[in-house]
């Protein structure tokens, strides 16, 4: 089956052709195939478009044709595929029919509702058991018990849009046999909670909005190319604060202030202070040293 078969682009899509296996064939001249390297197994619709007199039977392998899943041909017969496997039909009470493939190579059991659309497909072999809803959806429905799905490898949910809606709690972890919760995630009504030994997230972009942000952290390191912060108030309370820099430039509109228990400044050029008033005031000592002092 070729990838792009089931891509949807109508610019770049390019005709190709696959071999498919004949599942069903509909009133209306559609035919229900499934593509034999499929790994999910899907059913698709295809238009009958071979010559005259050809009849594609249940069981044998057609060539499609088409650009993309939403336009599918079947244009042949494949020469040496098996013969349609026998198959007894037996009518149900209150409309539609059941199907019994006696085949010793590809048995199956099929139930087709009054619409001749299949609904139920059991194969003994491979002891699988699908439930088809083409058209009406499916729904499960336990208002008075819980519902509970086991599988031993992997359940995967194929959809458009997937909707996940519970009235108290939604619960999604990965829970080892002996450690307990590895990575967790709960909703609650009025909390969410991401619990995990590490968590990656990227984006294009990000948006936090919060009326209260807290993070707890022993180490905190970020590569960052632009910051910008807009509040009214920042405080920052710390043991040890190490900044360097290029070039620091600050605008105070109103007030400076820098209370210190002591206060030492380096600096290797070229010191400069200029201010409309300046007032040096000490309690004690005023030392000045310099080869040359300057005044006036």
């Amino acid at each position: 089956m070729h990838p792009e078969l089931l891509e949807h682009d109508p610019i770049t899509a390019k005709l190709h052709f696959s071999p498919a296996e004949v599942l069903r064939v509909t009133d209306d001249g559609k035919i229900k195939i499934r593509f034999p390297d499929d790994p999910a197994e899907r059913e698709f619709c295809a238009t009958a478009a071979m010559g005259y007199g050809q009849v594609a039977q249940i069981g044998q392998q057609v060539l499609i044709a088409g650009q993309d899943a939403q336009c599918l041909y079947a244009i042949g017969i494949i020469p040496g595929s098996q013969n349609p496997a026998p198959v007894e039909k037996r009518p149900l009470p209150g409309g539609g029919y059941a199907e019994i493939s006696n085949a010793d190579t590809q048995p199956y059991v099929r139930i087709f509702s009054p619409e001749n659309n299949l609904v139920l497909e059991y194969n003994p072999h491979s002891r699988q058991t699908r439930i088809h809803a083409d058209t009406g959806g499916l729904e499960l429905v336990a208002p008075d018990g819980d519902m509970v799905f086991r599988a031993g490898k992997q359940i995967r949910l194929e959809a458009d849009s997937v909707a996940i809606q519970a009235g108290r709690a939604v619960d999604v972890g990965i829970i080892h046999a002996l450690k307990g919760a590895l990575s967790q995630l709960r909703l609650r009504s009025d909390t969410a909670k991401l619990k995990s030994p590490e968590v990656h997230v990227a984006a294009e972009k990000f948006n936090l909005a919060a009326d209260r942000t807290a993070v707890k952290s022993s180490s905190l390191t970020g590569d960052l190319e632009n910051i910008k912060v807009t509040s009214n108030r920042t405080e920052l309370i710390t043991e040890t604060l190490i900044s360097r820099c290029k070039n620091v430039y600050q605008s105070v509109e109103e007030l400076c202030q820098l209370c210190s228990g002591r206060l030492r400044m380096i600096v290797k050029s070229t010191w400069h202070s200029r201010s409309q008033n300046t007032y040096l005031n000490t309690q004690e000592d005023f030392k000045v040293k310099a080869d040359q002092i300057h005044l006036g």
